[in-house]
């Protein structure tokens, strides 16, 4: 196992006090931020969200922090990554039946985005089985012909497991994340709550539901974009390089 078994935090952190080239009070921290959202003191400084690499360093980061920004280090759970290893593509071909679409726009909606992003679905006149978040999440994610979603963790989940997306940005920490997977052509972009047009919105997801083709490239886009081991690039950086000369755990 890459995890550490011997030694706690505590341990190690003693342990970097004790005969190590750092010399340091406190224990080093390791913080996620969301651009310049969460953004504080740290040794380590980790924004997953994608775009996050081309943007300036954020206000409040100290120079001396290491930075890991970007898609590389998008953290999934381990239900996602689990259904993307056991994932399977799907059979080429119109179904016979509805396509299958999940809306999940977050916990609150406080846009009430999910009855609009409904309303432009149902104007498509296509035959959709459209669906919301529920306990199988994850499975649901996977086996969607379309998820329509927040441009926030949910979206970024979709990508791992290889399912076609549509976006909107649905709240300001959502800009950079929703431009970069747009601009790299991983998701439809359907825009902000304010300048939501429902027809408009109507006009692209009737184009993607109706070009299989496309969805498939764009899925396949989206999967290598997030490709599951950003919490895996994150633990190997606390053993790696570091401006300390040696990794936060060692």
């Amino acid at each position: 196992s890459p995890w550490p078994r011997r030694r706690g935090l505590r341990d190690t952190t003693r342990s970097l006090w004790g005969g190590s080239p750092v010399r340091s009070p406190t224990p080093l921290l390791s913080r996620v931020h969301d651009g310049r959202f969460g953004v504080g003191p740290a040794a380590l400084a980790t924004d997953p969200t994608p775009g996050a690499d081309r943007r300036p360093r954020p206000q409040g980061l100290g120079p001396e922090a290491l930075r890991l920004a970007g898609e590389r280090y998008a953290l999934l759970r381990p239900d996602v990554l689990a259904a993307r290893a056991a994932r399977h593509p799907k059979l080429a071909g119109a179904p016979a039946r509805p396509l299958v679409v999940t809306v999940v726009v977050g916990g609150t909606d406080p846009g009430a985005l999910r009855g609009r992003l409904v309303e432009a679905l149902r104007r498509t006149g296509l035959p959709l089985d459209v669906r919301g978040p529920g306990p199988t999440l994850v499975a649901d994610l996977a086996a969607s012909d379309l998820v329509v979603s927040a441009a926030g963790t949910t979206l970024w989940e979709a990508f791992a497991l290889g399912a076609p997306t549509a976006a909107v940005c649905a709240v300001d920490n959502q800009e950079v994340g929703y431009a970069a997977a747009v601009g790299a052509r991983a998701t439809v972009g359907l825009g902000r709550p304010d300048d939501l047009d429902l027809d408009t919105a109507a006009a692209r997801l009737s184009a993607l539901l109706t070009d299989e083709p496309e969805r498939r490239r764009m899925a396949s886009r989206a999967a290598a974009l997030v490709d599951g081991l950003g919490a895996w690039r994150l633990v190997s950086s606390w053993s790696g390089p570091t401006p300390w000369g040696h990794g936060l755990w060692s």
